[in-house]
């Protein structure tokens, strides 16, 4: 293990107990036995050591968006939005990583987007994309529908990690019938979006 791998994986530890309060030069140097200026050697500032963590977690959500399966670009974006909560229940400080820390990397709307720099995202559009043009979505554009997808899953969970939901089941229940109702929205077949209602 190199000696950057050892302090990201320290800070990473920090983090997951305490946060990004809890993720210090200080701390981490601490942890991995250096002194605070052998840790601007390998990461110019607290900053870049916390897009570290931002850019590993990346990696975690999007090997999950990776190994969905499905027969069909619908079935396929049911799968991406339950992976979405999965992911936010299975790995909480993940999440906080990917999506609510603060980073001059972040990719922005729409040019990043439409140029493909999330994979997790083009992979999502390219579903809806394909489920337009079997002409089961329409009403937007690929880009603009799998924005609102992620909008309303990302408001849920984010509602839900501030203690919004009586618990954790009436939340995930909530979240699945919301995103179904979404979804439906811009389903072109009347029977699709009447059993995704219910």
């Amino acid at each position: 293990m190199t000696t950057a791998e050892r302090i990201r994986r320290a800070a990473w530890q920090l983090y997951e107990r305490h946060g990004e309060a809890g993720v210090s030069i200080r701390g981490v140097a601490g942890a991995v036995g250096l002194s605070a200026m052998a840790i601007y050697r390998h990461f110019a500032s607290r900053d870049a050591l916390l897009a570290a963590l931002t850019a590993e977690s990346f990696v975690a959500w999007e090997a999950r968006v990776r190994a969905i399966r499905a027969r069909t670009p619908l079935a396929w974006i049911d799968l991406a939005s339950r992976a979405y909560l999965r992911f936010a229940l299975d790995e909480p400080r993940r999440f906080e990583a990917c999506f609510e820390l603060p980073s001059r990397a972040v990719r922005r709307f729409p040019v990043d987007f439409a140029a493909g720099r999330s994979p997790a995202v083009d992979a999502i559009t390219k579903q809806v994309a394909a489920a337009i043009s079997r002409g089961e979505l329409a009403g937007a554009d690929a880009l603009t529908i799998s924005l609102i997808l992620w909008s309303q899953a990302h408001g849920l969970v984010r509602l839900y990690r501030d203690g919004r939901f009586e618990n954790t089941r009436v939340f995930a229940q909530t979240y699945r019938r919301c995103l179904r109702l979404v979804l439906a929205a811009f389903e072109t077949r009347p029977r699709a979006a009447e059993r995704n209602k219910r």
